[in-house]
């Protein structure tokens, strides 16, 4: 049987639900990722670069359907270096 749209994104809630984070409410998800940004295949990328591109590609992934949700969506990007994408800081 093949999933429609909607029963796709319904399946879309990232990592973590808090209530009333953003506003009260609503509900915001978070999608959590840790990069090794010394990987060999990130050797000749600006680290920066890579989070927010991570940020950028969990925020394609989930955001519609949160909107659909009626939930926030903020993506929480780390590297195992202690940089964090500009979404990880409040």
């Amino acid at each position: 049987m093949r999933r429609t749209g909607d029963e796709e994104s319904a399946d879309l809630c990232g990592d973590l639900l808090a209530q009333g984070f953003w506003a009260r409410d609503k509900g915001t998800a978070f999608d959590i990722c840790l990069t090794d940004t010394d990987s060999p295949s990130y050797v000749k990328t600006d680290p920066e670069k890579i989070l927010a591109r991570q940020e950028r590609e969990k925020s394609n992934k989930y955001h519609m359907a949160c909107y659909n949700r009626r939930r926030h969506f903020n993506p929480i990007v780390f590297s195992a270096n202690d940089l964090a994408g500009k979404e990880a800081i409040c």
